[in-house]
């Protein structure tokens, strides 16, 4: 096979990869930022704590909870642009070509 094409399945691989990295980490953190809120609002309508202040903000319209993916989306967008520039910034300088 010419060096060319090995060099892009090569690619594609890293890409395929990192695209299933990035899905997956987006499903952990929406779900963990949702769930942070919604086991306390569970705990609080079992009875099992009882925090009048929390539950008001937990049982209204303001609650965070449903906003997971948006906190998700957010983070990994400015998470993944920021650890691409700092590779960029230290792969010009010694030749080192970074694939994104």
């Amino acid at each position: 096979m010419n060096n060319n094409v090995l060099k892009s399945l090569k690619t594609e691989n890293q890409i395929q990869k990192s695209e299933t990295k990035n899905l997956f980490l987006f499903f952990l953190i929406a779900f963990a930022f949702s769930w942070l809120f919604w086991i306390p609002k569970a705990l609080i309508a079992q009875e099992i704590i009882s925090l009048p202040i929390l539950s008001d903000f937990l049982s209204s319209s303001f609650n965070p909870a449903a906003f997971g993916p948006l906190v998700a989306a957010f983070f990994l967008t400015y998470y993944l642009d920021f650890v691409t520039l700092i590779l960029k910034s230290f792969a010009k300088p010694s030749g080192i070509q970074i694939i994104t």
